[in-house]
């Protein structure tokens, strides 16, 4: 059996091999004689192109400290580092030690041939060199060289698939182990330990009867026989041969812990069950759970039929498949069961209230339903009567198994809807009203600010006619200094008062406006701040010229430069921007 793996093994990489040993083999050349070297090359470049040559066992070295050549072809007597030593210090080196050495010499002392195969030689030739032999023993090199790289690699391949092995095997949760007929374990992982207690060792000289419970070493021993059986009556389906079973076993301490155990039969090379394989899980978190969930059963159902919400069942295609007592009186019907088998459509109404079909609507919620596994939202219902209500829905997906359950709790919010739509019609009033009254006051304060202005406007006049009355009047007339007073008067008065007083109006309405532009926007000049109160009582350009007496073309320049201060987007409204202050 050994000869025919090693032949399949030869005949399955002779694709592998002839590609090491054709055109593709890097060969170096270590002779210092010019005409022995020129005839080896000639040679070998029909065959191997990819030569290279060196004169000096120095160079040798050198040289494959930075490439990697398939074989060596070396003199004996180079200069500097003779052949034997560069043979030596290459086999030496792991680096360096698989490639195969040729060694080409005039010496032919059975001494010599014994020195240079001492020093890791691979093969000895004399000269002069003939052709053939030359290539033959290349060839064979190059084959040899080619298989031993193939078994390495598979070496590293097989260790590190060890590796893997061993490290799934120590990590793995589950228990893998093996039996004899008689239930003896003959292998189990180290996983035994986490799951009864036992060191590996420990758990292999135990009897079975200390590792499983009575009970369920009979069922298991019941099991194993009937499967016998089978086997022996021509089954050899292996799945129909394997079973799984939940039983309880002893842990070192004396606790007991529920495992499922999964188990199919071990053959010999004659097809002989021989034993059993399987792996143990431990289960007994899932079997304390299904415990509780029997013991809650008789509380869920309490629950179920005599909570104060409607509750309904639904299976994955929203049919109704349970529904408790309340569902009676909320939809008006005289049983539970006039539910069963309807589908959420068939207790909706038509069309939503946003004017979306319900069936439209409804397969949008399924998905989403199914895929949260919890929504709520509100929905308008039908009741038997025709009825039309509101409807709180909340909805719980559960899975039995791979199925999905839905749990629908629906509440009568008719009430409250009412009351929401009094509040929002009360709210929307109440923002009219305050709207209304916003804007009756800006208008006020926009016509207040028309008359501040142009009684300022007025004193300029003013101030401009008496001007001209001091240039017609004498130098020494007493009336000039009389005219000087006023004029003085007027400037006094009108220099902050007009502004002031607009602002103290404009604050009275619009409280915290100049302190929260302010507070964002500390770099705004004097002009900027009163150009943007203008544009908060939405004035168009045309009032706020005749008010602040600048042309049309200068506030176009200052609303752009107050744009750009407030770093406001081309397509943004400036006047909408300042009303969120």
């Amino acid at each position: 059996m050994e000869e025919l793996n090693y032949l399949d093994f030869f005949n399955n990489n002779k694709a592998k091999v002839a590609f090491a040993t054709k055109q593709n083999a890097k060969i170096l050349i270590a002779e210092d004689d010019d005409i022995t070297a020129k005839l080896i090359e000639k040679v070998l470049s029909g065959t191997y192109p990819n030569i290279e040559r060196v004169s000096n066992g120095l160079d040798v070295i050198k040289k494959l400290n930075d490439v990697k050549y398939d074989l060596i072809l070396l003199d004996i007597q180079i200069p500097i580092i003779n052949g034997y030593e560069v043979c030596s210090k290459l086999k030496s080196s792991n680096k360096t030690s698989d490639i195969p050495i040729i060694f080409i010499t005039g010496k032919n002392d059975i001494a010599d041939i014994q020195k240079a195969f001492e020093a890791g030689g691979n093969d000895y030739l004399t000269k002069p060199v003939r052709a053939l032999e030359l290539l033959e023993r290349i060839k064979l090199q190059l084959k040899v060289k080619g298989y031993i790289d193939i078994i390495k690699n598979q070496n590293i391949e097989l260790i590190e698939k060890e590796r893997k092995y061993r490290l799934i095997n120590e990590n793995i949760v589950d228990v893998i182990w093996v039996t004899d007929l008689n239930l003896k374990h003959i292998y189990i992982s180290p996983s035994i330990k986490k799951f009864q207690g036992y060191d590996v060792d420990e758990f292999l000289n135990i009897d079975i009867k200390e590792s499983l419970t009575p009970e369920s070493l009979e069922i298991a021993s019941k099991t194993i026989k009937e499967y016998l059986a089978k086997h022996k009556q021509g089954e050899t389906d292996r799945n129909i041969l394997t079973c799984t079973l939940e039983l309880q076993y002893y842990r070192k301490d004396g606790t007991i812990v529920w495992g499922e155990l999964t188990a199919s039969p071990f053959y010999d090379l004659n097809h002989n069950i021989i034993g059993i394989q399987g792996v143990t899980r431990n289960i007994d978190d899932r079997k304390n759970v299904q415990l509780i969930l029997k013991e809650n059963e008789a509380k869920f159902k309490a629950i179920f039929e005599y909570n104060l919400d409607c509750l309904f069942i639904l299976d994955k295609n929203l049919k109704i498949i349970r529904a408790n007592q309340v569902s009676k009186k909320i939809f008006n019907c005289e049983s539970v069961d006039m539910f069963i088998g309807l589908s959420m459509y068939d207790i909706s109404t038509e069309y939503q209230n946003d004017g979306v079909a319900t069936v439209i609507k409804m397969e949008k919620l399924k998905i989403e339903i199914l895929e949260k596994n919890n929504h709520c939202f509100e929905w308008l219902l039908k009741k038997f009567d025709g009825e039309i209500f509101w409807g709180e829905v909340q909805v719980n997906v559960m899975y039995n198994g791979n199925s999905p359950l839905i749990l629908v709790t629906i509440r009568d919010i008719s009430e409250r809807k009412k009351l929401e739509k009094i509040r929002n019609d009360l709210t929307h009033a109440k923002e009219k009203k305050i709207t209304e009254e916003l804007e009756m006051r800006n208008n006020e304060l926009t016509m207040h600010a028309m008359q501040i202005f142009q009684k300022n406007e007025l004193n300029s006049k003013l101030l401009n006619n008496l001007e001209n009355i001091k240039l017609k009047l004498p130098e020494e007339s007493p009336a000039i200094r009389e005219i000087n007073n006023v004029i003085n008067d007027i400037k006094i008065t009108d220099r902050d008062s007009v502004w002031n007083e607009f602002k103290i109006r404009f604050e009275q309405i619009h409280k915290e406006f100049y302190t929260n532009l302010y507070k964002q926007y500390p770099n705004l000049t004097n002009n900027e701040v009163r150009l943007s109160s203008f544009l908060k009582l939405s004035m168009s350009t045309k009032d706020i010229s005749t008010i602040t007496h600048q042309s049309m073309h200068a506030l176009k320049i200052a609303r752009s430069r107050l744009r750009k201060k407030l770093g406001i987007k081309p397509n943004q409204s400036l006047t909408g921007f300042l009303t969120k202050f």
